[in-house]
């Protein structure tokens, strides 16, 4: 579609399991000019959008953190794999529906994880209200009276330390 749209193709794209790390390795240097290396890619801005929303009511994932085998909820798991590819200065911007989806990296938060939190650090969070919909369902859609609100929530995180 790029060539059929632009005339080339200048992306590349590859399908990775982000709570693997091995997996995501694997895919990163299939695509990448630094597999003459064995380094994975760096990035210096990321967008995840559903990502973590999809995967985090999985099980636990068993990561590498600090040298040790750590298990992980799964969003935390995602977070361990992507520092090993973000540049130390770099962007996440993360679309969610929960505002509490990075809490563990909240000191004052019960899910704290000191570790992620010398990786990562939540520069922005803003809960937006989502456009009405555009179809005649919408208008025809009846509230329930204790139905919340939906808002999403655009998460800016920025990678940090070592």
């Amino acid at each position: 579609m790029e060539k059929q749209e632009f005339g080339n193709v200048e992306m590349e794209w590859c399908v990775a399991d982000l709570l693997q790390w091995n997996l995501l390795q694997k895919s990163l240097l299939e695509i990448s000019s630094l597999a003459m290396n064995n380094q994975a890619p760096f990035f210096d801005i990321m967008l995840e959008k559903g990502c973590a929303d999809a995967i985090s009511c999985g099980e636990h994932v068993v990561v590498d953190l600090e040298g040790s085998l750590v298990s992980l909820e799964p969003v935390a798991a995602l977070m361990a794999n992507l520092a090993r590819i973000m540049r130390i200065g770099g962007t996440l911007l993360s679309l969610s529906y929960s505002k509490y989806r990075y809490d563990f990296l909240k000191p004052d938060s019960e899910t704290f994880i000191e570790s992620l939190a010398k990786l990562w650090r939540v520069v922005e969070c803003k809960n937006m209200k989502p456009e009405a919909e555009q179809s005649s369902q919408a208008e025809e859609r009846t509230h329930v009276v204790y139905e919340p609100e939906v808002f999403h929530t655009i998460f800016v995180l920025e990678r940090i330390g070592l």
